[in-house]
């Protein structure tokens, strides 16, 4: 997934430290990415995705000296003794927060959870790459789109970004729109998850100060 790995890349420099919420196995991140820290903490409730991501980055973590911890449970109740004992970390939520309410099973908790997240970060450089919404479309097509750049909080007509991957029938609304605060630059991700089945991905860097209101 290079348009993802390019987004990872323009990280905000700075930080030694990582801390990925909803990490699972990492697909979504390169080694180019995570190279670039000398600690990387992850959360997550999947267990066998502790192990394959430990698997998958065993050269980068194995002989480099860098370090990985893999903790098991809540990113959202990990996420403030977190923040208190690693204060020049960089966050970053892994696809994890379009996908809060398969936890939560609740709309209302996943929404208030959601809203919570930019006062809890305030101060805080961190990134959120995560579903905006998400339907059927052809599994292949002959031109997938590019990578858009935009500012958040800006209109995204979804139809129109529907209908640039074919996309057709009913679409879910991953109820991501107030995550990220006003005027970043953001970017949206054409993604294939499965066949016959795209999600239109919302990445964007928070870094204090960076936001032009909201």
């Amino acid at each position: 997934m290079t348009q993802v790995e390019d987004w990872l890349l323009k990280a905000p420099p700075g930080h030694d430290q990582l801390i990925i919420l909803g990490a699972s196995a990492g697909w979504m991140m390169s080694p180019s990415f995570l190279a670039q820290f000398r600690s990387v903490t992850c959360v997550d409730f999947d267990w066998l995705g502790r192990w394959l991501f430990r698997w998958r980055f065993r050269a980068l973590f194995g002989r480099t000296g860098r370090q990985l911890s893999y903790r098991l449970g809540d990113a959202h109740l990990a996420l403030p003794r977190l923040l208190r004992s690693q204060p020049g970390a960089l966050i970053l939520f892994d696809n994890f927060l379009g996908l809060d309410s398969l936890y939560t099973r609740d709309l209302g908790v996943t929404q208030s959870r959601l809203s919570a997240l930019k006062t809890l970060l305030l101060g805080r450089t961190w990134g959120s790459i995560h579903d905006r919404f998400s339907g059927p479309a052809p599994e292949t097509l002959a031109h997938p789109p590019e990578a858009i750049v935009y500012r958040t909080g800006d209109p995204l007509h979804e139809q129109t970004l529907i209908q640039s991957i074919q996309g057709s029938g009913e679409w879910l609304d991953h109820s991501t729109g107030a995550v990220l605060p006003n005027g970043l630059d953001g970017r949206l991700i054409a993604w294939p998850i499965r066949p016959g089945r795209w999600h239109w991905l919302e990445a964007a860097w928070v870094a204090p100060n960076s936001a032009k209101g909201d």
